[in-house]
This record gives C-alpha cells, sequence and structure tokens, in this order.
C-alpha cells in the first residue's frame, strides 16, 4: 500500500482556507499566520491578499486594509473586493472615493444587494441622504432580509421626519429576527 500523505497545506489556495477557517473561528493571529505563510509562497495571491484586508478591516488598521485590498484589486477587481475597499475608505472618511468604489462594484454585479447598502452608506457619509435611501431600497428589493439596509433605511427615513415609513422598516427587521430565531 502507499503511505498516506502527512504534509500539512502547502499551496497558497489551501493556507488561504485554513486562515479563512481561523478568522471564522475568531483565532485572528492563526489566520494572519496562515496568511502570512501563503504569501511567503506567493505574494499576490488575491484572496490572500483580500483576507489580510478584511482582518485590518476587524483590528480597525483601515490604512492597512486599503493597502492589503489595493494589492488583491491590482490582481483580480472583484465586487466583493471593491466591497472591502470602499468600506476601508469609508472607515478612513474618504467618501467621495468610496462612493466611487461602491459604484464600481455595483456596476460590476448589479444584483447583489450588500453592494447597494455599502453605496448607500457611503452616500450617508456624503450627507446625499435621498440617493443613499433609494441604494438602501434597492438593496431591500434584491434581497428583503437584508438587516441592514432595512436599518438604514429606517433610520434614514426617521431623520428625514418620515416616522410611518420608518417604522414599518424597523418593523420588518424584528419580523425577521423573529423568524431567524
Amino acid at each position: 500500500g502507499t503511505i498516506p500523505d502527512r504534509r500539512g497545506p502547502e499551496t497558497p489556495a489551501d493556507l488561504y482556507q485554513a486562515g479563512l477557517g481561523h478568522m471564522r473561528a475568531e483565532r485572528y493571529l492563526d489566520a494572519q499566520i496562515a496568511c502570512r505563510q501563503a504569501l511567503a509562497l506567493d505574494a499576490d495571491h488575491a484572496d490572500t491578499l483580500h483576507l489580510m484586508a478584511l482582518l485590518s478591516l476587524h483590528a480597525t488598521q483601515y490604512d492597512h486594509a486599503v493597502e492589503w485590498i489595493s494589492r488583491a484589486i491590482a490582481r483580480d477587481p472583484r465586487p466583493e473586493y471593491l466591497y472591502t475597499l470602499g468600506t476601508a475608505l469609508r472607515h478612513l472618511q474618504r467618501h467621495e472615493e468610496a462612493l466611487k468604489v461602491f459604484d464600481k462594484a455595483v456596476q460590476l454585479k448589479p444584483d447583489k444587494a450588500e453592494l447597494w447598502t455599502g453605496l448607500g452608506r457611503a452616500l450617508v457619509g456624503l450627507e446625499r441622504r435621498s440617493e443613499a435611501l433609494l441604494s438602501f431600497q434597492h438593496a431591500l428589493t434584491l434581497n428583503p432580509r437584508n438587516w441592514d439596509a432595512a436599518h438604514e433605511s429606517g433610520t434614514l427615513l426617521n431623520q428625514m421626519g418620515r416616522r410611518e415609513e420608518a417604522l414599518a422598516h424597523f418593523k420588518q427587521i424584528g419580523r425577521a429576527s423573529c423568524r431567524e430565531r
């Protein structure tokens, strides 16, 4: 018979998957170690660069997140990478840049509710409430269970003095969270 292969994960993709598992289990240091090992094998592994950006976001190191995700986007400009970049830029109060990034993301994948939610948040940062509301409501059309978009819509409607509509959005959130329990 053959001897079982006892080597650990050796490809950047395997190490990325290990890092992702660590991040999901909230073992952030282990995730970072796996990413660094993957990047030692392939410095341009886009998924790993994205994961490093997500780890930087989690650690509120937004400048680092922008650097990591910009490298990933240079390799592969996927909508989910753009979402991460837009989020980091928004946290850095770079709302105009975030808006451009989210706009590009929704052009690439217009049926993804989370991208429209990101676009809405960038618009809120620019105090363009009416447009933000349209983005959140479009996200809800794509995914009626998008809690973030419902919450953001309700908050904006309340700020605009449209209390009945706001209440309807908050009730929608309440119903959704009751169903999930």
